[in-house]
């Protein structure tokens, strides 16, 4: 069997990944190795396209990029399906690298009545990650506030006919593990890519804030709109 096949989560399930600025090394805690690996790979690729965009005499910069919640199907070489955070950070010498946290779900565990069980978990998760980047938080304090979070409820509390309620991520509806739309929300909206993760991908989502392009509607369209130009 593969490493993948018999990871069990741990604890509460939840690992991380990434560089923090407490740290002048990656971390990495309670996370399948080879997930990890393609993760990185991701973030290799989309960080080497920055340098050859960044000026000649400087390095490439995450600065002012969102902060995301994200969901990825159990169809882009992990059997599981991902639901995390992820943000830019940077190591204790200033080179910039994102960070995130996340748990597994097997496909046949899925229903996407999971999202709205989550909800107090991915903003949980993403309030220990921001204070750990910009108060500067060591790896065992960041370690201890994600184990501690609780486990996910078992059901949702009765809302009848409301449970996919205004605002929330259309994933809720549209996620389906088995199929390939990743889904990926902040305060500037959801997008949707198809798909393995691309250096597009990485390129519009740690674009500053206020450049992020808007997402098409539907699951599986083209990512991003071109926008007018002004």
């Amino acid at each position: 069997m593969t490493q993948q096949a018999t990871y069990a989560p741990q604890d509460n399930g939840i690992g991380w990944y990434g560089k923090i600025p407490s740290c002048g090394d990656f971390v990495q805690r309670r996370l399948p190795a080879t997930l990890v690996n393609q993760w990185a790979h991701w973030f290799q690729s989309g960080l080497a396209a920055r340098q050859l965009s960044a000026p000649r005499d400087g390095r490439y910069s995450l600065l002012g990029a969102p902060m995301w919640s994200f969901v990825l199907p159990a169809t882009l070489g992990t059997p599981f399906a991902q639901l995390g955070y992820l943000l830019p950070s940077q190591d204790r010498v200033g080179r910039h690298y994102p960070l995130f946290a996340m748990w597994l779900v097997p496909p046949e565990r899925w229903g996407n009545e999971h999202l709205l069980l989550a909800a107090e978990r991915y903003y949980s998760i993403g309030q220990i990650l921001q204070r750990g980047v910009h108060q500067c938080h060591s790896v065992e304090r960041i370690d201890r506030a994600l184990r501690a979070l609780p486990p996910l409820p078992t059901e949702l509390a009765p809302h009848g006919d409301a449970a996919v309620q205004p605002g929330w991520p259309m994933a809720v509806s549209d996620f389906d593990p088995r199929q390939y739309g990743s889904f990926w929300w902040s305060t500037s909206g959801t997008y949707i890519h198809s798909g393995n993760l691309t250096v597009q991908l990485f390129h519009h989502l740690f674009e500053p804030a206020g450049d992020v392009k808007h997402a098409r509607q539907g699951p599986y369209g083209p990512m991003f709109d071109q926008g007018e130009k002004s």
